[in-house]
């Protein structure tokens, strides 16, 4: 098979480019993906509006240990662009966890990770945290969005669930 497609006709004969463009951001694709095969009648899951790219279902809460195995040497041996693991923490840990989670990656042979975890913004005084917070410790609002890392980039919603 050909590395790079540049054309594909979907089943109601249209073409759609998905040839390699390295020169745009793709990190709404999941989202574009998703509504493209659910409009023409592909079975979806119910229970997002995106697709992903890990080993394991997201929404399972996996525990963070395991996810480097899901996404290492085992299963990405079988894949031909590589993975990258972007392991979902509630909060921040100390830095000796993280030093430990440094030899877990070793061990899984999971060479390409970061970690995502919420920061807090209060809309009312504009305070950031980068915990994960129900209330800002400064004013006391509850007017809170968060901001996390997606592909590369740190956005800014009102719930993690937002569209990418």
């Amino acid at each position: 098979m050909s590395p790079i497609i540049p054309h594909m006709k979907n089943v109601r004969g249209e073409e759609k480019n998905i040839g390699h463009q390295s020169n745009r951001m793709a990190e709404n694709v999941a989202v574009k993906l998703y509504n493209w095969d659910k409009r023409d009648g592909y079975s979806v899951p119910s229970s997002r509006n995106c697709y992903n790219s890990y080993f394991y279902i997201v929404e399972d809460n996996i525990d963070p240990v395991l996810r480097f195995y899901y996404q290492g040497t085992g299963f990405a041996d079988q894949c031909s662009g590589g993975v990258a693991l972007h392991n979902n923490l509630e909060e921040h840990l100390d830095a000796a966890t993280y030093r430990k989670l440094m030899d877990v990656a070793v061990d899984a042979g999971c060479n390409y990770f970061t970690y995502n975890i919420r920061n807090t913004i209060c809309n009312d005084c504009g305070y950031i945290s980068k915990h994960t917070l129900d209330e800002c410790p400064r004013c006391h609002s509850k007017h809170l969005d968060y901001a996390t890392r997606v592909i590369g980039l740190t956005y800014q919603s009102p719930s993690a669930a937002t569209l990418r």
